[in-house]
């Protein structure tokens, strides 16, 4: 009986996928390197959620093919979520990561509602005005307008973007080391260009210079005009 449970035993790991064995045991954090990582709901990518935050990192669970089982939050781990991404659009960039999530706060700029699908028809709970609700990604709706995927009092939800104050999504402060060199842009030399007192300078002298030209010129009117020689009497018989 003993002999067998062991050969059972044996066969369940020589079964299981490696991925699965290996998975927590990496358990590190994947940089979104695009502005289209979506995050997914089933392993077949067939449902969309919301994209990922650009530049910032997700939890790494296991890869099967080139689909990532990751997780992802909010600072402070409020309401951590599981799903799917493209495996790669992640880069691991192997730098130090101690806010790996966003720390945005969205604000209802009036009475809001949060919905459960991106294309706002089902209603989960209604926001009075000036409410923090949590940034985890953006989404569009069925027309093409934004939309947010966002968490408030413990849900999780999408909110029109007309519904909240004008913001912006910074970098994540870690150096973006998957962008070669080559793609970063390049900044302008202004060593040679011309600055508010370089131009007045240039200014001045054409004036100056103007000024110049045009003395010369009557100078030399007047010493033409004395220069005529006039008759005296005397020349004629």
């Amino acid at each position: 009986m003993k002999k067998l449970f062991l050969i059972c035993l044996s066969l369940i790991f020589l079964t299981t996928p490696s991925v699965i064995r290996t998975a927590y045991a990496r358990n590190e954090y994947m940089r979104v390197i695009t502005q289209d990582t979506a995050f997914y709901r089933s392993e077949d990518l067939s449902e969309r959620i919301f994209y990922l935050p650009y530049t910032y990192y997700v939890k790494l669970d296991s890869v099967n093919g080139n689909v990532a089982h990751i997780e992802c939050s909010v600072k402070g781990g409020a309401l951590i979520i599981d799903g799917y991404a493209e495996y790669d659009k992640l880069f691991a960039d192997e730098l130090s990561v101690e806010n790996p999530y966003p720390d945005i706060t969205l604000k209802t700029c009036r009475s809001a509602v949060l919905y459960s699908d991106r294309s706002l028809k089902n209603a989960v709970q209604y926001v009075f005005g000036d409410r923090e609700l949590y940034y985890y990604g953006n989404e569009t709706d069925d027309v093409g307008n934004n939309v947010y995927f966002v968490g408030y009092n413990g849900r999780l939800g999408y909110v029109a973007e007309s519904d909240v104050y004008p913001f912006s999504v910074p970098d994540h402060p870690n150096p973006l080391t998957f962008i070669k060199e080559e793609e970063k842009p390049v900044e302008e030399d202004k060593s040679d260009s011309v600055g508010p007192e370089s131009l007045r300078i240039v200014i001045i002298a054409l004036l100056a210079a103007s000024g110049l030209i045009s003395l010369l010129i009557i100078v030399r009117k007047k010493d033409t005009a004395t220069a005529v020689t006039f008759y005296d009497d005397n020349d004629y018989e």
